[in-house]
C-alpha cells in the first residue's frame, strides 16, 4: 500500500476550506489568503524565505468539515506541469511514471512528491465539494471566497515535455481517479459562497 503525504486543507473565513492541490494554482491562492485574510503574517512577497515560512502560518487543517473548494486540473496536463517544476527531461519520464507505479527505481520519492500526488486524494467522504476547472484559471475561485485579483506566480515560462502515446496512457492509467473526477466537473464553477463570518483560527483542529 502506498503512503502519501496528508494532504492539506486552508481555512477560510466564512467557516469553508480550501484544498491546496499542488499544481492547481496553489502559490497564487495562498498568496492571496495570507495576503487578503491574514495581513498580519510577517512577509513581504511570495519567495519570502524568513523561519516560519509564511504559508505555515496560515491556518490549515488534515481534517476539513462541511464544504471544501478545490481545482481540479486535467491530470496528464498536472503531470506535465510536475515535470517541469522538477525539471524532469523528456528522456526520464519513463522512470517516473514507472516509480510512481513502485516500480521505478525512485518511487518512494515520486510517490510522496506533492506535486506527483493524486488530486483526488484530497476528496474525503461526507464533505460537500465546489469544485473549478483548472484549464478556466484560479480566478472563479478566488471570487467565490472573496481574494479578488490573484498573482500569477510559479507559471511555466518554457515549453512543457511531449509524451508519446504510450506514457499518456500510462499516466492516465495510474491517475484514472483523477481522470473521473476531471471528466465529472470540467467547465466547474462559479457559485455562491456562504457569508463571510468570523475566522476560524481559535479552533484546535487547525494548525498554525
Amino acid at each position: 500500500m502506498i503512503t502519501y503525504p496528508a494532504p492539506k486543507f486552508y481555512a477560510l473565513p466564512n467557516g469553508t476550506f480550501w484544498a491546496r492541490v499542488a499544481r492547481n494554482g496553489s502559490t497564487s491562492i495562498e498568496w492571496a489568503i495570507k495576503t487578503v485574510f491574514h495581513p498580519e503574517i510577517p512577509a513581504t512577497n511570495p519567495s519570502d524565505r524568513t523561519l516560519p515560512l509564511w504559508r505555515w502560518q496560515i491556518p490549515w487543517t488534515l481534517s476539513p468539515a462541511g464544504n471544501v473548494y478545490m481545482l481540479v486540473r486535467d491530470p496528464v496536463d498536472r503531470f506535465l506541469s510536475a515535470c517541469y517544476y522538477y525539471r524532469i527531461p523528456a528522456d526520464i519520464v519513463d522512470n517516473v511514471i514507472a516509480s510512481l507505479n513502485g516500480s521505478g527505481p525512485f518511487a518512494t520519492r515520486w510517490q510522496q512528491t506533492r506535486e506527483f500526488l493524486p488530486q483526488s486524494t484530497w476528496v474525503f467522504p461526507g464533505l460537500t465539494y465546489h469544485y473549478y476547472d483548472f484549464a478556466n484559471g484560479p480566478q472563479p475561485l478566488a471570487n467565490a471566497v472573496g481574494l479578488g485579483v490573484l498573482l500569477q506566480l510559479n507559471k511555466s515560462s518554457q515549453p512543457k515535455i511531449i509524451l508519446t502515446d504510450a506514457q499518456t496512457g500510462a499516466v492516465q492509467t495510474y491517475y484514472a481517479a483523477d481522470v473521473t473526477l476531471y471528466n465529472a466537473n470540467k467547465s466547474a464553477g462559479p457559485i455562491t459562497p456562504p457569508p463571510l463570518g468570523s475566522a476560524l483560527s481559535d479552533d484546535p483542529g487547525f494548525q498554525i
